[in-house]
This record gives structure tokens, sequence and C-alpha cells, in this order.
């Protein structure tokens, strides 16, 4: 049986996480913009939006995976059950 104090802090780590999520959401997003009409090579428009999307898709799963993770485990660190 895992600690109480663990679980919080694990419960909390799942919840912060999702902060790191956003910071390399907002990289990659940035890193990904065309730079104007007469940027030489890169990645056009068409693959950006493309990128852009399914990338966010993809963290927009993983902060509700983690969301869900962190509120179980903050509530089992109350001696609660959770049921979503």
């Amino acid at each position: 049986m895992i600690p109480p104090k663990i679980l919080r802090l694990l419960g909390l780590g799942a919840l912060g996480a999702i902060g790191g999520f956003a910071a390399l959401y907002a990289l990659l997003v940035l890193n990904w913009l065309p730079n104007g009409p007469g940027s030489p090579g890169g990645i056009d428009r068409t693959n950006a939006a493309l990128a852009i999307g399914t990338v966010g898709g993809v963290i927009i799963v993983l902060a509700v995976v983690h969301v869900m993770l962190g509120r179980q485990l903050l509530s089992a660190s109350k001696g609660e059950r959770f049921t979503p």
C-alpha cells in the first residue's frame, strides 16, 4: 500500500504535468509556424496546420488522461474511492 503523502504527491505531479504539455505544445507551434510567403524551404501552411492539429489532439488526450489520473490519486490519498 502506498502512503497517502506519496499518493498526494503523485496526484499533484500528474496535474502539474499538464503545464509541461502546454509549454511543449506552444514551443512546437511557434517552431512550426511558416515564416512568410517568401520563406525558402521548411514547412508550408497546409502541413503546419495538419501537424499543429494532430499534435494538439494528442496533447489534449494526454492532458485529459493526466487529469483523470491526478483526480484518482488525490482521492485515494484522502481514503476515498474515486468514481468518475
